[in-house]
């Protein structure tokens, strides 16, 4: 009834990047300039006039939590104006010698993703305002329609306007701000056309070029079981590469959740040292129900992000299938307690109800959750699942069918 997934933002906010980017590398610049390091954060953005203040971090995060539940691209750019997040990422680069793509790559990602994701099942959460440095950030949770699980945190600037904007994001799995990624894979593809100082990464890119957009292409088709074939065959440096791998993560979990297995392990052993390892492995301890590590996992992300109650509906339903209700049913409740609209903590209620065989409960959180959450009920399924067969023959099954049935008469 309940599926978490681990989503890999890369995929959803920079799909097309590195095509971009690949197009980039045959640019020869003739003298070799000097450019700033790849791990160099972007410049950051003065703000004007006095600093943002936390009411004014929270009324931000309701704005944009707002935009992104309409689809409204005309207040998500306005919120979060990833053109000016560009050109500062890049502001200390000569990049004329660039594809125009690339900017739009950018620039367009950010705002058309965010608004996207939600279109199904998904949403874009304010958790909470924050304070680091003695600046407020907002804190946002992203589930998408799979259940898929990430974290952005938000810094705030104004602007001489007076508008209160993005000024960069972190994204959690990618361990680092978008401005900085920006930045590095910009001063990548300037790199490559710099004769002395190319890496064998970005030769191999120059190399394997027409695979690598094959590859991209293919992704953003939702060709996925393509688009891994053609991976699998780059060289083993490409496709250790970072950023490339997290894109291949995604395109695998289109495929099977074997296969998303698979790419997680690879993962693992291509960048063991990786500070988001615990939310990136997430899925794999759960799909191969690694209970322990799982557990510890949610902890190590609990702690990163200061407490959400959806970790707290995750832990429900491991716990759950580990036979320590009581702890689950704690879990569970407090996450709907804390989130009331969190509709996976009602189904993390429900599992650990159906679980224990505590059909009363399993009834109270069924009606919950369609009365509160307008989820509409499976009855089929209920029925046809191993888990729920037991409540499936209960009489307080029978009850719920007629309750639902006379719903709003």
């Amino acid at each position: 009834m309940i599926r978490w997934i681990v989503w890999i933002v890369l995929s959803c906010i920079l799909c097309g990047s590195t095509v971009v980017i690949i197009a980039a590398v045959s640019v020869i610049v003739k003298k070799p300039s000097l450019l700033p390091a790849a791990d160099s954060p972007p410049p950051a953005l003065e703000n004007v006039g006095p600093p943002v203040d936390e009411q004014e971090a929270m009324q931000f995060g309701l704005q944009l939590e707002a935009a992104a539940a309409g689809r409204d691209k005309a207040a998500l750019d306005r919120l979060a104006p990833m053109e000016a997040l560009y050109n500062r990422a890049v502001s200390d680069m000569d990049t004329s010698r660039l594809s125009p793509d690339l900017r739009t790559a950018f620039v367009r990602r950010f705002t058309n993703e965010i608004g996207g994701l939600i279109a199904g099942d998904g949403s874009y959460k304010l958790v909470r305002v924050h304070t680091v440095d003695g600046r407020p950030r907002v804190f946002f949770r992203i589930l998408n329609g799979k259940g898929g699980l990430n974290y952005h945190d938000i810094l705030l600037a104004r602007t001489a306007t007076g508008q209160v904007v993005l000024e960069d994001v972190g994204v959690m799995t990618m361990g680092e701000t978008l401005g900085k990624t920006m930045r590095r894979l910009t001063i990548d593809s300037l790199t490559a056309g710099q004769r002395g100082t190319r890496s064998e990464r970005i030769q191999l890119m120059e190399k394997h070029a027409k695979e690598l957009v094959d590859f991209h292409a293919k992704v953003r088709e939702g060709k996925a079981g393509e688009a891994m074939v053609v991976y699998r065959r780059l060289p083993d440096v490409l496709r250790k590469d970072k950023d490339t791998q997290l894109i291949a993560l995604g395109a695998a979990l289109a495929i099977s959740d074997e296969a998303h297995v698979r790419e997680i392990e690879a993962y693992q052993q291509a960048h063991p040292d990786d500070p988001n390892l615990d939310l990136i492995s997430l899925d794999l301890y759960l799909l191969t129900r690694q209970h322990k590590q799982s557990l510890k996992a949610l902890a190590a992300i609990e702690k990163t992000v200061g407490g959400d109650p959806c970790v707290d509906a995750i832990r429900a339903t491991v716990l759950a299938e580990t036979g320590r209700f009581a702890e689950a049913r704690t879990a569970a409740e407090r996450a709907i307690r804390e989130e009331p609209t969190l509709t996976e903590a009602y189904w993390a209620r429900i599992a650990v109800a159906i679980g224990e065989r505590d059909h009363p409960a399993a009834l109270k959180w069924f009606k919950a959750i369609a009365e509160k959450r307008q989820v509409t009920l499976n009855f089929p399924a209920i029925v046809q699942s191993p888990e729920s067969k037991p409540f499936a023959r209960s009489p307080e099954f029978q009850e719920l069918k007629a309750w639902y049935a006379n719903r709003g008469r």
